[in-house]
This record gives structure tokens, sequence and C-alpha cells, in this order.
């Protein structure tokens, strides 16, 4: 499928959810799948090449934003190497630093490069650079930030299946992904556990367990994503 067909699409699609009153897709996906991978199986990547998927992704991204719906880029760094699905069970990305860079970050640069306004966080791990899994990673957040220079919004993955708590409760997961940095926190399970999760989040930073000035800048960086696509 070319840009111009996938743009097309695109915003196909944002104007199908403006009109049912959503202003955000979690969509694009920029992963790069590698041979074997759950992506490539599931046939949930654009194409196999960090390129075509880099400009696919700008594409899609571009078309849900003339529809005045805000694309969320995901699942960063990069889930295409995973043989196991993310949702489902804890998942080890073993690949170098550089490999990340060089190869699975493309998308990202590319479709960040072109004004996408969220980014979504994967639950694996990435022990080149980080031992903690990516949405309780503060280095993942930095390299995001400061080396890839994204300035939008950060969102979690879903944090509900055991592949994103690793046997723990949601609610401290929770804690430890607002810790790290990241604006929003996706919830899909049942109201009672998301209320769970959004206590234990007020509790600690009211504790002083999450920097009140990082609390102001996610909240500021919220704001303007409002503002843009309200």
């Amino acid at each position: 499928m070319g840009t111009l067909r996938i743009r097309a699409e695109a915003f196909a699609s944002g104007r199908a959810l403006r009109l049912a009153g959503v202003n955000v897709n979690p969509a694009p996906v920029g992963d790069v799948p590698a041979p074997r991978s759950f992506m490539a199986l599931e046939q949930r990547s654009f194409a196999t090449s960090p390129t075509s998927v880099a400009e696919a992704t700008v594409a899609f991204a571009r078309g849900l934003a003339t529809a005045w719906v805000a694309a969320t880029v995901k699942h960063f760094p990069g889930i295409g190497r995973a043989t196991r699905n993310t949702d489902q069970t804890a998942v080890e990305i073993a690949a170098m630093r550089t490999e990340l860079i060089r190869r699975d970050l493309v998308p990202f640069r590319s479709a960040i490069a072109a004004g996408a306004p969220i980014v979504m966080i994967s639950n694996a791990t990435y022990p080149a650079l980080d031992a903690k899994p990516a949405p309780w990673s503060t280095r993942i957040q930095f390299l995001l930030r400061h080396d890839v220079g994204f300035a939008g919004v950060t969102i979690s993955d879903a944090l509900d299946g055991a592949g994103a708590t690793r046997g723990r409760t949601l609610p401290s997961v929770a804690a430890l992904v607002a810790q790290a940095g990241v604006d929003l926190l996706l919830l899909t399970g049942s109201e009672a556990s998301s209320a769970a999760a959004f206590e234990r989040v007020v509790g600690t930073a009211e504790q002083g367990r999450i920097s009140p000035v990082a609390l102001e800048a996610s909240h500021a960086r919220i704001m303007e994503l409002k503002r843009a696509y309200g």
C-alpha cells in the first residue's frame, strides 16, 4: 500500500472517530518486525524495512492529523523483535543499543520529526538500555526526550496484563510508571482496578515520591495536546 493510500485511509478513520467524538487514536504501529516475531506473524506492521515503516507511519499520522485526530506512535523503543505478545507475557528484547538506535528507532524518529503528538511506551524490557521494563525506566524516557527529541505526550501501553505487571499489583505498577515520567497511563481493566491505580498514583504524588516539576511538565504537555485536538 502506498503512502498516499495510507494517508487517505488514516484520514477516513480519523473522520469517523471525530464523528463519534473521539480525538485520539492509539495508532500507528511504528515497530519494524523481525522474522518470526509475533508482529510479523500477526501482520501488525506496515512493512519489514525501517525506511518503509517510517514512511508509512508518518503518512498514517498525517492522515489522522488532517482529520484533527491525534496519532499515537507505538511501541517505543520498538517491539518488532519480540517473539511473544507483550500484553500477555513479560518480554525481553535482546538487542544491542546500536541495533535499536540504527534500526528500531528509525520510524519513531521520522514520526516525531513530522510532528506526531503522542508516543506509546512498550511493556518490554531492553537490557541494553536499562534493566527495568520500559514504562518504569527513566533511562528510556531520557532516550525519547533528549536523544530523540520528543516534546509531546507519552502514554504507557496497557498496564493491566501480565506482561506489564510482572507479578506486581496494578496500583504499584501504575505508581512506578508515573514516577518514571510517563504522562498518561493506559488502563483497560475494570472501573474498580482503574480507581485503585489512580488512588495509588495520587498517594505517591502526595508523599513527594513523584517530582512536582515532572507532574507540572506532564500537565502542561497534556493541556497543550487538548488545545490542539480538543
